[in-house]
């Protein structure tokens, strides 16, 4: 394993090797400490990796044991589902060590949310972290499921596990988190599906997939 900036690391927990996650499986987080003139590498990873894993797995099942987890796919930015109600936006930068992809500014452009678009994030654990049934998802690197744009929450909302069922829960964010068209209200604990839509903060859009659902949009189909 090599260094952060620019490294290339295998994946103990799937196999992948790419240029997007640490040894345990989980999306690496540049600090602006990194060495000047070294671009950070991109969050989550690429569809198109999976793509090329999921050609050489050869089956669905074959590729779910090999990535057992569900899984964000980020669509893009988000047109086509309702918008929170309230309307308002993140202010202000973080203060934990990170990267986040609009600069700072408070408002995530729709440039940046583009770069994430066909980069699938799995809804696994950060070793380490406590409550294993419960996934954290924010822009912090303390969180489990990482989306550093200001537009998210630094903790946002997290993933309950209960055996093979999966429920969300907005952790009061400031701009919200709407599935299927509907908004998570505050302390609900809503009840998700194999290719749920999520809107995430104020314009990244994604799908909810298990792992024959990915499988499948990797290889190009819809499950």
């Amino acid at each position: 394993m090599r260094g952060r900036a620019g490294a290339r690391y295998k994946s103990e927990r799937n196999g992948v090797v790419g240029d997007v996650q640490d040894r345990h499986g989980r999306s690496i987080v540049v600090s602006p400490s990194e060495p000047a003139g070294k671009k950070p590498p991109e969050p989550g990873v690429l569809l198109a990796t999976l793509t090329a894993r999921a050609r050489e797995l050869g089956s669905a099942d074959a590729f779910a044991k090999a990535y057992p987890s569900p899984a964000l796919l980020i669509i893009g930015t988000e047109a086509s589902v309702e918008a929170p109600s309230s309307g308002k936006r993140a202010s202000g930068s973080s203060s934990f060590n990170i990267v986040t992809l609009d600069g700072g500014s408070g408002q995530s452009s729709k440039t940046e949310v583009r770069r994430l678009t066909d980069r699938v994030f799995f809804v696994a654990k950060r070793p380490g972290n406590p409550f294993p049934n419960m996934i954290s998802l924010g822009r912090t690197g303390s969180t489990d499921v990482v989306i550093a744009l200001e537009t998210i929450s630094k903790l946002h909302g997290y993933f309950l596990r209960d055996g093979d069922t999966w429920h969300y829960t907005d952790y009061q964010s400031t701009n919200g988190t709407v599935v299927n068209g509907k908004r998570v209200e505050k302390d609900e604990k809503r009840l998700l599906k194999d290719g749920d839509r999520f809107k995430l903060g104020v314009d990244v859009a994604a799908h909810f997939l298990l792992p024959a659902s990915l499988y499948a949009r990797a290889l190009g189909g819809r499950r």
